[in-house]
């Protein structure tokens, strides 16, 4: 039985067209000994799409969810599209859905769900879904921090952390949700089903490959 391999890809990557590129291509190489089901954030599209209902009135976070949800399955369609005929011809709106199209193609792609879910949320669940032990999140951050790099000079890597010691973390604001990359509820569901969690820059997509091997290039988030 082929492994199934579950990644996210940070919506970054999709503002990055040489980046998104060696992405697929890498992508293409693990598909040949595996099934993949990837993620895709929403990037720039989603940025771009959510400001400008802001400006148009629109405050329901509802809304604004929606149109971020919206943007990540335009990426996921993006990269279907590119990744065939080895892809599924469509993008799964739902966890039933991908089970089904993981049963028909090498290649899945999907972007957001439902409101009030992150990407990284998504992956967790489609990894439980599948019985999958591990999964891969290229990020925009290198790793995780004990605080935000981006205002503290001193925040040290972590290259190994347990799941509640970085709820912890999370929870007392000692780093902030968007640097962290991870969310309380994509935790939670990596500690009911012990799913270890790895992150590494999306910038080098041979990252993907070194954390399948067995690597540890960025951080692992581990149960417990």
């Amino acid at each position: 039985m082929r492994k199934i391999i579950v990644v996210k890809i940070t919506g970054k990557a999709f503002d990055e067209p040489d980046i998104l590129a060696k992405f697929v291509n890498t992508v293409r190489e693990i598909a040949r000994e595996n099934k993949v089901v990837v993620v895709a954030g929403g990037g720039r599209v989603a940025r771009d799409s959510i400001s400008l209902a802001v400006k148009l009135g629109v405050s329901s976070n509802y809304w604004l969810d929606e149109i971020g949800i919206g943007a990540s399955r335009l990426n996921a369609l993006v990269l279907a599209a590119a990744l065939q005929p080895l892809s599924y011809p469509g993008v799964p709106t739902s966890i039933r859905g991908v089970l089904e199209a993981v049963n028909a193609s090498s290649i899945v792609v999907l972007g957001g769900l439902i409101p009030g879910q992150s990407t990284a949320s998504v992956m967790l669940e489609v990894a439980e879904a599948l019985g999958v032990s591990e999964v891969y999140d290229l990020s925009v951050a290198d790793y995780i921090y004990d605080k935000d790099p981006r205002t503290s000079p001193d925040a040290k890597p972590l290259k190994i952390i347990r799941v509640s010691e970085l709820a912890g973390m999370l929870k007392a604001s000692q780093i902030p949700g968007d640097y962290a990359l991870i969310d309380l509820r994509a935790l939670d569901i990596a500690s009911r089903s012990g799913i270890i969690i790895k992150i590494a820059s999306y910038k080098d997509p041979g990252n993907l490959l070194e954390m399948i091997r067995g690597g540890n290039p960025g951080s692992m988030i581990i149960p417990g």
